[in-house]
């Protein structure tokens, strides 16, 4: 997604979650890294936006990180 720091800044700004729950793949799913400083540049533009949560993982195989990818609510 390019650029994303834009585009979930306003997200935020149309939808006022409670947070945004970001996750970068790198590598990706086939093995590609994002260069380190675009990777770190990307990591500040993140952590400046409000209520918003990063990290970063390994996609290269689905079972290293698939419980990652889930978020659970118990509204009981």
């Amino acid at each position: 997604m390019d650029p994303a720091v834009p585009t979930i800044r306003d997200f935020i700004a149309y939808f006022d979650p409670e947070r945004i729950r970001v996750v970068l793949l790198n590598p990706d799913w086939e093995g590609n890294f994002l260069a380190r400083q675009d990777l770190l540049d990307l990591l500040v533009g993140l952590q400046k936006l409000p209520r918003t949560e990063t990290i970063v993982t390994d996609a290269r195989t689905r079972t290293g990180n698939g419980l990652i990818y889930s978020d659970f609510f118990d509204f009981t």
